[in-house]
């Protein structure tokens, strides 16, 4: 590294400290730094991570193109490195962002596809997670029947003192409430 170069390893660190402290925009900023500094070193993996944490901090400061663009392509590198879960999160950052571009077809797609994924590498509970992301937008298009099978699959998936059987359940006596008409 020379004098003046930023260390990229550095600026995701503090793109990551700035994210849990509410600094969105300086957040982005440093791993956008991070990516572009992976990249010109050639460190395809630890760029792809950047994108994928670059693209969460896009996502929930409500700029979900760019958070896409971030995001595209991630999966494809932790897939040649052999790294399930990490192929695995960047689906499903995938299908947030394309979620929240309106793109909602292939959202649950990708959704569907992290699911599975989880599932075989035993991450029950990022699975849950996933499964009521997935949920969450099916009750969200009007489809309450299938949101309530996500969410029931969610709670299966879900280790028993977790968050997200918690929400599971939660979800399922909502549903609960509506009626054919």
């Amino acid at each position: 590294m020379t004098p003046g170069t930023p260390d990229p390893g550095e600026s995701q660190r503090l793109g990551l400290a700035a994210y849990r402290q509410g600094r969105r925009a300086e957040a982005a900023e440093r791993l956008r730094s991070a990516v572009e500094e992976f990249r010109r070193r050639g460190d395809g993996l630890q760029a792809a991570e950047a994108a994928n944490n670059l693209s969460v901090v896009l996502l929930q400061a409500g700029q979900a193109r760019e958070a896409l663009e971030a995001v595209q392509g991630t999966a494809a590198v932790f897939q040649r490195a052999g790294d399930g879960l990490r192929e695995a999160q960047a689906i499903g950052n995938e299908a947030a962002a394309l979620e929240g571009v309106g793109r909602l077809d292939e959202a649950e797609r990708k959704y569907r596809e992290a699911v599975d994924k989880l599932h075989r590498l035993q991450q029950s509970e990022a699975e849950a997670q996933t499964w009521h992301a997935l949920s969450a937008m099916l009750l969200r298009r009007g489809r309450p029947l299938e949101a309530a099978a996500s969410a029931e699959a969610g709670l299966q998936a879900a280790p028993p003192s977790s968050w997200g059987r918690r929400w599971a359940k939660r979800i399922l006596r909502a549903l609960a409430r509506f009626r054919p008409s």
